[in-house]
């Protein structure tokens, strides 16, 4: 015998509790749990009680998640600016054209896509990092058009260019030549690679060439 106030059928118990954003209760298990309070008895007032008190430890797990997501996010996205440096800002623009470039008119709706703290796709990290580098690397071939060539690098890759132009006969006989005809264009290479390895430092197309051997 059902105790007073026990509903006629299992599905007139009540889930009128709004849930948060990207809290969601799957349709099969509140079904079992309406059938199971049915088959127990309960009452409205008892189901509303048990609900409740389900509901609230869901949506305590999903806060838990989406904290702990934020936190990750924020410690990635410190990560790639410290590894990017003062190049960070380019480096998200042309990952931003690179996702125009290649998916087109659904690149909005990529970007979009939600995850699970509620941001969305286009401002994690390791999406911009890797729409950044195909992005630098097909504006390099001119593979496809809308994006920009590279204007900054990191600290890491000035270092590369570097070693790359010291170990270049051509140009380290320019650079230590004074009187060589591309000397000037030599100095210009290495301070504009010396300010990604260092920024902030002064640097002058006049420094010595013992001086700008090393980042």
């Amino acid at each position: 015998m059902k105790q007073l106030g026990c509903p006629d059928e299992p599905d007139h118990y009540p889930t009128n509790i709004e849930l948060p954003q990207g809290v969601k209760i799957d349709d099969k298990l509140l079904a079992t749990m309406k059938q199971r309070a049915w088959d127990s008895g309960l009452s409205t007032t008892q189901w509303t009680q048990q609900f409740e008190t389900f509901a609230g430890a869901q949506i305590a797990q999903h806060q838990a998640q989406a904290e702990a997501w934020n936190t990750h996010l924020a410690a990635t996205t410190e990560k790639l600016k410290a590894e990017y440096g003062p190049a960070y800002e380019g480096k998200v623009e042309a990952a931003a054209a690179a996702a125009n470039a290649i998916f087109g008119e659904e690149a909005a709706g990529i970007r979009g896509l939600p995850l699970p703290n509620g941001t969305v796709m286009g401002n994690h990290p390791l999406f911009v990092k890797a729409l950044a580098e195909l992005g630098e690397k097909l504006s390099e071939h001119d593979l496809i058009p809308g994006i920009p060539t590279r204007t900054t690098m990191t600290a890491e890759e000035a270092k590369r260019e570097l070693d790359a132009l010291n170990a270049d006969k051509e140009h380290m006989d320019a650079y230590m030549d004074g009187n060589h005809p591309g000397h000037k264009v030599a100095l210009q290479k290495r301070d504009t690679l010396y300010r990604y390895i260092h920024p902030g430092e002064q640097t002058g197309a006049t420094g010595s060439a013992a001086g700008n051997m090393v980042g």
